[in-house]
């Protein structure tokens, strides 16, 4: 009888591997690539990386007669933010680890350029919302797109 419960209710003490508690990664399939995912880490904003953004923004309201023009400037800041966070969002594409720099050729079968990513914008734009959802929540993404559609 105790073997019974102990088999029933193990689940309510035993432990979890602290490497996955405290660096949790997920497995997602996007575009028929598989990409091993983690959560953005805010001490990376620290050191200077800027790839986290405010979910949540108490005081400011954007002005809705503004209108939001692309020019050449505001691309490359897209380009290098969505850089950012794919270089500390993402662990591996296929097997392969992204490069900040253009890959030599004896490292091409190891790893991968992150603006290679961004060739295909509808999977760039996938992967960082995947990224973002991974990192702060579904719940808290659809709360701060309500607040914005408001």
């Amino acid at each position: 009888m105790l073997k019974l419960f102990s088999r029933l209710f193990s689940w309510l003490y035993s432990s979890k591997d602290l490497t996955k508690a405290l660096m949790p990664e997920a497995d997602v399939k996007i575009h028929k690539l598989r990409f091993k995912l983690r959560k953005l880490n805010p001490l990376d904003h620290l050191a200077g990386v800027n790839s986290l953004r405010r979910v949540y923004d108490v005081y400011q309201r954007p002005d809705k007669s503004e209108s939001i023009v692309m020019d050449p400037g505001m691309i490359e800041k897209v380009k290098k933010h969505y850089c950012e966070v794919f270089m500390c969002g993402v662990v591996s594409v296929n097997g392969l680890q992204l490069s900040r720099k253009p890959i030599d050729k004896e490292d091409f079968d190891k790893k991968l350029f992150v603006e290679h990513l961004l060739t295909d914008w509808s999977l760039a734009e996938e992967l960082y919302q995947r990224i973002s959802e991974f990192t702060y929540g579904k719940k808290k993404l659809r709360l701060l797109h309500l607040q914005k559609s408001a």
